[in-house]
């Protein structure tokens, strides 16, 4: 078991680990060659009580915060106890870091234990808090950690979390390549999700979905193709290319000298919403020919409506990245090149 009482810790938060009683397991990471132990994922196993259902009190009570720190806490101190020096990845809740206090104490004890082995591995079933994440990136960078998003493709971990997350590995979730060599289904999405199309289309599309959801505001000025060549290190003819595909539906205007800017695009999004309802009549029509049920279409739907304001909080923290980076590199250089 744990023990948490060697920590000096804030006592409230000592008296609430005090009545936890919990043990880890090392499950191995090897490298690809099967051979050699690249990682150990530590496991926790509570006594008499569910990983799942630990989870679940905790976040009854509005208190993933004593969890979080149980976790990492806990975690490290068995693997210190068993002396390896391989990596160690550790489940963490994207929400939740350290104060200052409990961020002094466990460089105390650990810093030079971990040093740079220390991989945390941001979970899948709770939601995002940009403003908290923020917070817990500046902690996890103090203490020399790797990122790694986990079981990637199920609940909250798509690619927006890894625009957000920018992790150092991503875990793709079984479930997404079992029995991949026989099943045409998945094959057909890994095609589709590794993007056939142009990298310039992608772009194209990215940007009019941030425009046509408000992301980017009318006249507002758009990062300059240096910019974004920089941060996605593409070819700055690419990103030209999808401004002026841009520019012509109508989406953006550019004014010589100054930049691109976001034109006022209702007639662009009217458009545009007129040829998704054309697709989603296309696509619905193909699901009753194939017996989907109408309640699992509603379902669908309710549920890509209650995402939205998710994705709408991550496009945001992306643009203020993207803003911020371009205020670093354009200076007071306005022209766009």
């Amino acid at each position: 078991m744990v023990d948490y009482s060697i920590f000096p810790l804030d006592e409230e938060i000592k008296d609430k680990l005090a009545k936890l009683e919990i043990s880890y397991a090392f499950q191995p990471i090897f490298y690809p060659d099967g051979k050699d132990i690249y990682a150990y994922e530590a496991l926790m196993r509570p006594k008499n009580i569910g990983v799942m259902d630990l989870i679940e009190e905790f976040r009854i009570k509005n208190d993933l915060h004593t969890l979080e720190v149980a976790t990492i806490f806990g975690a490290v101190q068995c693997y210190a106890k068993r002396g390896y020096h391989s990596y160690i990845a550790i489940n963490s809740f994207p929400a939740e870091s350290f104060t200052a206090e409990e961020q002094a104490v466990f460089d105390e004890f650990y810093a030079d234990v971990l040093g740079d082995k220390g991989i945390i591995e941001i979970l899948e079933y709770t939601a995002l808090d940009i403003d908290k994440w923020q917070s817990k990136r500046n902690s996890i960078n103090r203490s020399r950690f790797n990122i790694a998003l986990d079981d990637f493709g199920t609940g909250y971990n798509n690619m927006m979390a890894v625009d957000i997350f920018a992790p150092h590995i991503v875990k793709l979730d079984r479930s997404l390549i079992t029995d991949i060599e026989n099943d045409v289904d998945k094959q057909e999405y890994y095609f589709y999700y590794r993007d056939s199309k142009p990298i310039y289309e992608q772009i194209k599309e990215g940007i009019r979905r941030m425009i046509v959801m408000n992301v980017f505001k009318q006249d507002e000025k758009l990062p300059s193709v240096r910019v974004l060549a920089c941060k996605y290190a593409i070819n700055p003819n690419t990103i030209a290319k999808a401004y002026r595909e841009l520019e012509e539906e109508g989406f953006i205007y550019t004014q010589s000298g100054k930049g691109t800017f976001v034109a006022d695009a209702n007639n662009a999004r009217r458009s545009r919403a007129k040829h998704l309802k054309l697709l989603f009549d296309q696509v619905v029509t193909e699901l009753f020919v194939l017996d989907t049920p109408v309640e699992e279409l509603m379902t669908r739907m309710d549920g890509a409506k209650a995402h939205l304001d998710i994705e709408d909080d991550a496009s945001g923290f992306v643009i203020q990245q993207i803003r911020a980076e371009a205020a670093v590199t354009e200076g007071n250089d306005d022209t766009d090149k």
